[in-house]
């Protein structure tokens, strides 16, 4: 939602600055993204795995 916000202030402006906050709201929201996706794989507990141990 905040990046919308920042892109729309962004478009608005046209301004160079409004538009690295808007990148770095990116950023941070793709930082904690990955964070919070760490340790998880699609293969736990899900199925057959081809090269697991048996």
């Amino acid at each position: 939602m905040e990046e919308t916000n920042e892109w729309k202030r962004f478009a608005l402006s046209g301004k160079v600055e409004d538009y690295l906050r808007y990148k770095s709201v990116c950023e941070n929201a793709s930082e904690s993204k990955e964070k919070s996706d760490a340790g998880l794989r699609a293969s736990d507990g899900d199925g057959n795995q081809g090269n697991s141990c048996r």
